[in-house]
């Protein structure tokens, strides 16, 4: 029999469990004695058991609570004991000797001290042979009793993550509690441990894809302090260490390394009518509204006069509002660089006449029609409060704040023995009453509302209110401690199977580290998890599956990662079904799924007739991929024949984060703008900077790649390394790639960036084998596109309309005919640097400019940029000109024009920048094929037909 330990953390609690099944039906059990199972202690907090001295107060002496008891012996200044039912006295120095005695199953961890307010524990051992801690502690005086510790503890709260474009927080100084300070500094190249001080000027904004470091220190204000049990995190996966520069108990410093930047997402929410009420006679107008993705000021004028508003709203009257957004953090109105804005007149509002907006601006005006008399207020009648506010459970941060769309309402919370009020976390075994206090939102009234209306599903006894009033009473049973049903790993399919182990952690807001069993058999999965943050709290949870394999039972999501949920998972592999309907996993906004080494999606077959992932779909959250991690063997067929699809990947919006892991063989069947690998539906990023998309295949769709698709809103790809390769796209019609298609802008950079041996075949209007790029901005800078092939016309390597290429190498590409290195059509190319070279096949050429009627094409060649092998091929009124000094040995391109018989005197299409020498004393020249050379300035007569030669000669 093969037998192992394994260590379950799990938020405090530690769990030796022994044994090893010896078949699938035998159990793993937990043996609860003193020496194989201990719960620990969570809470080292001594002001959770002995309140500070305070001047009146009777000194506590007994504790009894359900983990721990607790004696305490107090002493004054001159050693005496306190007589019993003394009270403290004004001034005065105070010493407690606290015994804490576990009660049966619990224990201290012998890592963790008690602490108290900093400096007043004098001295704390544990009794030889008894499982006890005895602790003496010295108070300063009785006064110093209104301690309030911190509650937030994420650092993100304080210095937001960086953003491309936004500015970074440097000071904060307005806080009640705390100052905060930030000293940043920036990556000098990617993967070096070396980083610079950015600019400390106001105007400085992150740069997209750069690595910034901050050093962050916390100060507390008077009347604060840090608990000594919690630890700073950051709910984005920034690494943090603590700085040990400091012993100042109110000082807390840290160096946080955070992830790459990512571009903000361009806001999507554009129905105002939630945010800003309709004007009504007689009611006061609103000048500030607050949405998830934006906040705005609003000015109100009379529509017909212009005046502005003051007072109320007055009756038969039409009235104008200008509402003035500023999006949040992590979101943009204009765009980056120009691009990516919101389009014109996008918002919406369903009591206006008119809602208008510039493109790429958050000046929205909104016309109503002319007001009535405000309808008579509704009285409340949503009065079921359990889904706003949880119940207490152990360890959980309370909610103090939840609206509806009936009121809003302000929690606080009291121990209901002692009506202390409660700060910091819910403790175990304590009875808690939440008093709330609600306020009607417009259109609505507490008046004439009942007594003792409202209702909570885990209330202890009745739930009350007066009648008319807007103040409820809830009494809460006990807060349990947070613990999971599944402490035993059963065999495949039962009832307490491993993986039940997750349905539990939406009660939990702390992080959690799991580690299942290693094995690799099968356990199935009867329904859908949800991991979710209660209480409002972001949660952060790695599972560490030991190689074991988790497969869905019935169609739907495995696993769905909800709003402030931050998923890793680790050596684990995530199965579908022949049958679903839903991609393995969902990320919904504001959710996290990272992919880390061993964890593996694999096998899901999908059917729908909208939109679909076959292993993610994410839904305005963030999807990362590190090395080691893979998403394969997804099939996804549309019922419609449209709707976007993502073999592997389906982004809806929200970001994508490839650092490495593959995304291979996958396959999508129909849709309209599918990728076999990924597809990104309306905006967001993609983010690639290792890994490998390859070998994936979409058959019958329009408008998709093989690869990656970007083909029906405003993404934006950043290929920095990794490859793309081995794709397929056999389409019904319209317009694709092999490889990559983007109808965002594309930045292609790094040496280790490549797009090789995609395929392009089927009904193709017009498409590429590598890159496919006619809406947004091509950049190349490095990279590799190499080896792809399209069975048609089109563009071999990148068939683009705006392309600027200044490093990197497009070759051995191949096209039945048109441009088999780049098909440019309609715009410009602008090649500083690079080389196209050797790309062929029947009909083909190095590059193929084309211009259409009204719509001339322009190839300005510059720099070291050279063409190797076929020709540059000039149809229709295109041009090529030469802005600058070309440096690559000659010749630097062979240049063919449509006009392949030119009668005596006609004009070539070879242009330079101007009808002066570019450069003094330079002349631009014109080779011939039979060698003989003639200069030039805009109109270049001839009477030899065939291919020129383009350079510079001294």
């Amino acid at each position: 029999m093969k037998k192992f330990r394994v260590l379950l953390v799990l938020c405090g609690m530690v769990l030796w469990i022994t044994g090893c099944p010896t078949s699938v039906g035998e159990n793993l059990s937990i043996n609860r004695d003193w020496n194989s199972l201990i719960t620990y202690i969570t809470d080292y907090n001594l002001q959770t058991y002995v309140p500070i001295p305070s001047t009146g107060e009777v000194p506590v002496s007994v504790v009894n609570r359900g983990d721990l008891d607790v004696t305490v012996v107090w002493r004054d200044h001159t050693g005496a004991n306190l007589p019993s039912l003394a009270v403290f006295q004004a001034d005065t120095v105070y010493r407690a000797e606290i015994k804490l005695i576990p009660r049966a199953g619990y224990g201290f961890d012998p890592s963790i001290p008690f602490a108290y307010h900093p400096g007043k524990i004098t001295s704390q051992a544990d009794d030889l042979g008894d499982p006890t801690r005895t602790v003496t502690v010295t108070y300063n005086n009785s006064n110093d009793a209104d301690i309030t510790f911190i509650t937030d503890y994420n650092l993100q709260s304080y210095v937001p993550v960086p953003i491309a474009s936004e500015r970074p927080v440097r000071a904060v100084n307005t806080r009640e509690d705390m100052t905060v300070a930030a000293a940043w500094s920036v990556q000098n190249s990617p993967g070096s441990d070396a980083y610079s001080s950015i600019d400390t000027a106001d105007s400085f904004v992150f740069e997209l894809g750069a690595v910034y470091r901050a050093v962050i220190e916390l100060k507390t204000k008077p009347k604060y302090r840090f608990s000594s049990t919690k630890n700073f995190t950051y709910t984005d996966g920034s690494h943090i260490e603590p700085d040990g520069s400091t012993t100042d108990p109110d000082i807390r410093k840290f160096t946080v390394t955070y992830l790459a930047t990512r571009a903000p997402m361009k806001i999507n929410d554009y129905n105002l009518t939630a945010y800003l009420a309709k004007p009504m006679s007689g009611t006061t107008a609103v000048g500030f509204l607050a949405a998830p993705q934006y906040t705005g000021t609003v000015s109100w004028r009379n529509t017909l006069t212009q005046a502005v508003l003051a007072g109320p709203f007055q009756y038969g009257t039409a009235y104008t509002a200008e509402v003035t957004l500023t999006p949040a953090s992590g979101y943009t109105i204009s765009g980056v660089g120009g691009t990516g804005g919101i389009g014109q007149d996008v918002f919406i509002h369903t009591g206006a006449e008119t809602v208008t907006n510039p493109a790429g601006s958050g000046v929205v005006t909104i016309k109503f029609p002319a007001t009535s008399n405000a309808p008579s207020p509704i009285v409340v009648y949503d009065t079921t409060l359990t889904d706003r506010v949880p119940r207490p459970v152990s360890r959980a941060t309370p909610v103090m704040s939840f609206s509806t769309t009936q009121y809003r309402g302000t929690v606080v919370w009291r121990n209901t023995g002692s009506n202390a009020v409660l700060i910091g976390q819910f403790q175990t075994n304590i009875s808690y009453t939440a008093v709330i206090s609600l306020t009607a939102l417009p259109g609505y009234t507490f008046t004439g509302i009942g007594q003792n209306v409202f209702t909570h599903a885990h209330a202890s006894g009745i739930v009350t209110n007066a009648p008319n009033s807007s103040t409820v009473t809830i009494n809460f049973p006990p807060a349990g401690p947070f613990t999971h049903s599944a402490m035993s790993f059963g065999p495949v399919g039962a009832e307490n199977s491993a993986l039940k182990l997750m349905t539990e952690l939406k009660d939990n807001n702390n992080p959690v580290a799991i580690g299942l069993p290693g094995g690799e058999e099968e356990v199935v999965i009867p329904n859908t998890v949800e991991l979710l943050a209660d209480y409002n709290s972001p949660t952060n949870i790695t599972i560490d599956g030991g190689g074991r394999v988790l497969k869905i039972q019935e169609a739907g999501a495995l696993i769905t990662v909800r709003n402030g949920i931050t998923l890793t998972l680790l050596n684990i592999t995530l199965k579908g079904m022949d049958a679903n309907n839903r991609a393995l996993v969902r990320v919904q906004s504001g959710g996290r799924l990272i992919l880390g080494n061993g964890a593996v999606l694999d096998h899901n077959t999908v059917t729908a007739a909208d939109s679909a992932g076959g292993g993610v779909r994410v839904e305005g959250g963030e999807l990362v991929i590190n090395s080691g991690a893979a998403i394969k063997n997804m099939t996804v067929t549309s019922l419609s024949g449209s709707g976007v699809f993502g073999g592997g990947v389906l982004i809806v919006t929200g970001d994508f984060t490839m650092n490495g892991g593959i995304i291979q063989d996958n396959k999508v069947s129909g849709g309209d703008g599918s990728g076999g690998g990924v597809a990104l539906h309306r905006s967001g990023s993609i983010i690639m900077s290792g890994g490998s998309i390859q070998d994936n295949e979409v058959e019958y769709g329009r408008n998709s790649a093989g690869g990656v698709a970007i083909s029906n809103g405003t993404g934006t790809f950043y290929l920095r390394n990794g490859s793309i390769k081995g794709n397929k796209n056999n389409m019904d019609s319209g317009v694709g790639a092999g490889g990559v298609i983007v109808t965002g802008d594309f930045f292609m950079s790094g040496a280790d960036a490549v797009i090789e041996g995609n395929h392009l075949s089927g009904s193709v209007s017009s498409g590429a084998g590598g890159v496919y790029s006619t809406y947004g901005a091509f950049t190349m800078t490095d990279g590799t596109i190499k080896g792809n092939t399209v069975a048609g016309q089109g563009g071999g390597g990148v068939y683009a309309k705006s392309f600027t290429m200044s490093g990197g190498i497009i070759e051995g590409n191949t096209v039945t005919n048109g441009g088999a290195g780049v098909y440019l059509v309609s715009n410009s190319f602008i090649m500083k640097g690079g080389v196209i070279q050797n790309n062929g096949g029947t009909g083909a050429y190095g590059v193929y400019i084309e211009s259409t009627s009204g719509a001339p094409s322009t190839f300005k060649m510059s720099g070291t940029a050279k063409i190797e092998g076929n020709p540059v091929f000039l149809k229709g009124n295109a041009t090529i000109t030469i802005d600058g000094i070309l440096s690559s040995p000659a010749p630097a391109a062979r240049v063919k024009h449509e006009d392949v018989s030119p009668s005596s005197g006609s004009t070539i299409r070879l242009l330079q920048a101007s009808t002066e020498d570019l450069i003094s004393g330079t002349n631009l020249k014109i080779w011939y094929e039979d060698g003989t050379s003639a200069n030039t300035h805009i109109g270049i007569p001839y009477d030899v037909g065939g291919v020129w030669y383009a350079n510079y000669k001294p």
